[in-house]
């Protein structure tokens, strides 16, 4: 499978905001790669998708644990210091 093949399959799967993250990153590749060196031949290994959701799943499962079920809402006047960078979705 080519590099362009693997990387839109992932791509067509993601979410919008994700994938104008991945814009933004390849945007900084472009912008940084005059300063890398080039490389002309890479293979893309196939990836084994029953492992990646295994993976998907620990971590997820992982995740909940750090909260609890009556975990708080915390109010906005809680906020010590305002990001304003922060994206609200």
């Amino acid at each position: 499978m080519s590099t362009e093949t693997a990387l839109w399959k992932i791509i067509e799967n993601l979410p919008i905001y994700l994938k104008i993250e991945l814009l933004h990153y390849a945007e900084y590749l472009i912008t940084k790669s005059s300063t890398l060196p080039q490389v002309e031949d890479v293979t893309v290994l196939e990836t084994n998708i029953e492992q990646r959701e295994n993976w998907q799943s620990f971590s997820l499962n992982n995740l909940n644990q750090c909260y609890a079920e009556d975990e708080p809402e915390y109010a906005i006047e809680s906020i010590k210091e305002y990001n304003p960078n922060y994206e609200r979705r």
